[in-house]
């Protein structure tokens, strides 16, 4: 069987927005995912001594099983070295500078062969709450361009400015990039299931720790459920009846309006020999074509949607579901 595929997510954002504060936060909450940064200059990165496992000239390995990465060597020579690592990161991350524009970056990504081997998974942009509406002539069109291209916008900062001040940097958010995503935050704390897929062999670990929690409500001392706010919620649907592609994707894109993030695996009468992945972050998604079923199986179709907490209407997505498979 073929290497599976190691998804990319591109990080934009003006000076000053938050992106190598972000990067701290995602390396110090990966949670056992593997992440690889691709960073121009590691000096930016917070990298505490005692974490580091290894370093050499271009990349650095964390105890926790993160990479950071220098693009010293160029984009694509960065993404072909991480690839043809024995232990392979789960996903990467390419930091873009402060004045550059990531459809370039993104570009680098269309060839064919980066394609099925590092797809992009989506443009995430950062933008600073308090600044953004204040930068005038180039600055001003290089942060519309960054923003542009946004799946997902990370509206940063929101605790320095007033809420009629955030409300007009959230319209010139939606006017600039009417198809993404606003996830507003603080320090450039996100819940990083917004962002990114967890990993097959998490999954499980995940499940477990839930039912345990649930089993004794949450009450001991050493759970750390109790202290996590979580800004999102999920729904999820599961079906064993093969279901027809062309009556299901209308149906994904009207949920991918309210949803942040969905994805799951699909059992469609149009390829009923194999299993079909799908994946969507902000309006950027894609269904490929997976391994084929074991003789011994159930094929079944197990979808999840990610969105902002009270902002999706699951007895209605449920029921349109269901409909597919009356």
């Amino acid at each position: 069987m073929s290497k599976k595929p190691i998804p990319v997510t591109i990080l934009a954002g003006f000076l000053g927005a938050g992106k190598t504060t972000l990067l701290n936060h995602i390396l110090t909450n990966a949670n056992g995912m593997r992440m690889a940064v691709i960073v121009n200059d590691f000096g930016s990165i917070n990298v505490d001594a005692e974490l580091v496992k290894s370093e050499s000239e271009n990349m650095i390995s964390l105890e926790n099983g993160c990479i950071c990465c220098n693009l010293a060597e160029g984009l694509v020579v960065s993404v072909m070295r991480l690839l043809a690592l024995e232990e392979r990161p789960d996903h990467i991350i390419v930091e873009t500078s402060g004045i550059a524009e990531p459809k370039e970056v993104a570009s680098k990504f269309e060839d064919p062969d980066l394609q099925q081997h590092a797809p992009l998974n989506a443009i995430i942009t950062t933008i600073d709450a308090k600044n953004i509406l204040g930068l005038e002539g180039s600055m001003a069109d290089l942060a519309e361009q960054q923003i542009q291209v946004a799946d997902i916008v990370l509206v940063n900062k929101v605790d320095l400015v007033e809420e009629q001040e955030l409300a007009d940097v959230k319209k010139w958010c939606q006017t600039q990039a009417p198809f993404a995503k606003l996830v507003e935050m603080e320090f450039a704390q996100v819940d990083l299931p917004i962002l990114f897929e967890v990993p097959e062999r998490l999954q499980v670990t995940t499940q477990k720790t839930e039912q345990a929690c649930h089993h004794h409500d949450c009450h001991d001392e050493h759970c750390d459920h109790d202290h996590i706010n979580h800004n999102f919620e999920t729904f999820s649907f599961e079906t064993d009846k093969a279901l027809s592609l062309q009556a299901l994707y209308p149906l994904l894109q009207q949920f991918s309006v309210d949803a942040y993030r969905m994805k799951g695996i699909l059992n469609l009468s149009d390829r009923p020999e194999h299993r079909c992945i799908f994946q969507c972050t902000g309006q950027r998604a894609n269904v490929t074509v997976g391994d084929a079923w074991q003789a011994e199986e159930t094929k079944a179709t197990r979808l999840v949607f990610i969105g902002p907490k009270g902002g999706l209407d699951m007895d209605t997505m449920r029921k349109k579901l269901e409909a597919l498979v009356i």
